[in-house]
């Protein structure tokens, strides 16, 4: 049966980590209040003790830093969206005239949104294409699989384990999976800074099949938070392979299914790993 919980996750490869605008403000000013150090000094004593006009001044501090807070969020949000409009157009006009390989660097842009809406399947129809186009046949597959999945037919929405809705396929659990070969060898997923500043995370539950050359076949994914996720998870599927030191006999019939994590702490850990 499928049973993921006993199932290894791979985390997935990110570069500098971002959300810099998370300042815990109100926590700070809330802690700093707190002691019991400073009070003879407006500092140290609590708002209520203060005098009329000083506890008016604070609080209006208060809000217009909360608001500029929000300003600078707001602003940001709208450049995020507005680059990501530009890269929609790019990808279509290059797939439309035949750069399939700018129209999928596009694409990773275009993606990077929490609400794609129907232009989900519209961009991994595109992707499907292009991916045929540039020879890449077991990709196209996977795509085109991925959307008979999840958008020719009803998946089913569960809780994931943030929280958050996910995905997955209603046939999910009617097949046996094993865990992948020790000797097969799965590289960490792309992790783009888009995806990160738009808050895309999550994991990818995905199978496939080993060809006798230890090639990854019949690609599909099983359950996802994500569009820009789960094609990322495909491509590291995709681009696994055997270890050259092991000549080890592939099972044939066997179905293999891992999961692929998208989380912040990953990207932190690499990067601290980049700059040691």
């Amino acid at each position: 049966m499928w049973n993921i919980a006993s199932r290894p996750m791979i985390p997935a490869t990110r570069l500098p980590p971002g959300y810099a605008h998370r300042m815990r403000f109100r926590k700070w000013i809330g802690d700093d209040m707190n002691e019991s150090d400073y009070d003879e000094s407006p500092r140290g004593r609590k708002i209520e003790e203060l005098d009329p006009s000083k506890r008016i001044a604070l609080i209006a501090i208060l809000l217009l830093v909360a608001g500029t807070q929000i300003s600078c969020g707001s602003m940001w949000q709208r450049v995020r969206e507005g680059e990501r409009v530009v890269a929609v157009e790019s990808a279509r006009d290059y797939a439309r005239n035949g750069k399939c390989a700018p129209a999928l660097f596009s694409l990773d842009r275009a993606q990077a949104t929490l609400k794609l809406g129907t232009y989900a399947r519209k961009s991994t129809t595109m992707r499907a294409r292009c991916y045929e186009k540039l020879g890449l046949t077991e990709l196209a597959s996977a795509h085109l699989r991925l959307l008979a999945d999840f958008y020719d037919q009803k998946p089913i929405a569960v809780e994931g384990r943030d929280g958050q809705p996910v995905l997955r396929i209603a046939d999910a659990t009617q097949s046996t999976h094993v865990p992948p070969p020790s000797s097969l060898k799965i590289p960490r997923p792309r992790y783009e800074p888009s995806a990160q500043r738009s808050g895309i995370v999550g994991r990818v539950v995905i199978s496939f099949d080993l060809a006798r050359d230890g090639r990854p076949t019949n690609i599909r994914v099983l359950e996802m938070p994500h569009i820009l996720l789960a094609t990322w998870a495909i491509e590291a599927i995709a681009e696994s392979e055997l270890r050259k030191t092991k000549k080890p006999m592939i099972p044939l019939g066997e179905h293999y299914l891992t999961i692929l994590n998208f989380e912040w702490r990953w990207a932190e850990e690499s990067q601290a790993g980049q700059d040691s």
